[in-house]
């Protein structure tokens, strides 16, 4: 009875948080308030569990609710995965338009050394500011 309670007081809780929601995902608002809800009818009366289980054709309630919280993960791996697609796409997309908004002269990085065959060939490499000796660390 105290598990029960307890879980109801959590599933109480997300059906508000999912309601505060409704303004930044007007439709996962929805789903988590309805399944809140499934959630809290299956607390108060588990052999509903069973009922439902045998109508799809699993044998037992706990099988059922097991095969739903399956599903549910995911779909919200799914939906993580995506986001954080969209999300490393923009910060790709803000890092090229900053690079073009304001270039840098890249004259002052690079220094030209003579190369080691001795064939007069000039070799370009970065240079860090800072660093002189003709490219070498100190």
């Amino acid at each position: 009875m105290i598990f029960q309670v307890l879980l109801t007081a959590v599933l109480l809780g997300y059906i508000l948080y999912a309601q505060t929601q409704k303004e930044v995902a007007y439709l996962l608002s929805e789903v988590t308030s309805v399944a809140s809800v499934a959630g809290l009818v299956l607390i108060w009366k588990p052999d509903l569990a069973n009922v439902l289980a045998r109508w799809v054709g699993i044998g037992r309630g706990a099988d059922l609710i097991l095969y739903c919280f399956v599903v549910v993960g995911m779909i919200v791996t799914l939906n993580v995965h995506l986001r954080v697609n969209a999300q490393r796409t923009m910060i790709t997309e803000l890092a090229r338009s900053i690079a073009l908004a304001s270039p840098i002269d890249p004259t002052p990085f690079k220094t030209v050394l003579s190369s080691k065959s001795g064939h007069g060939i000039e070799d370009e490499i970065d240079v860090p500011p800072g660093i002189t000796n003709g490219g070498k660390r100190p």
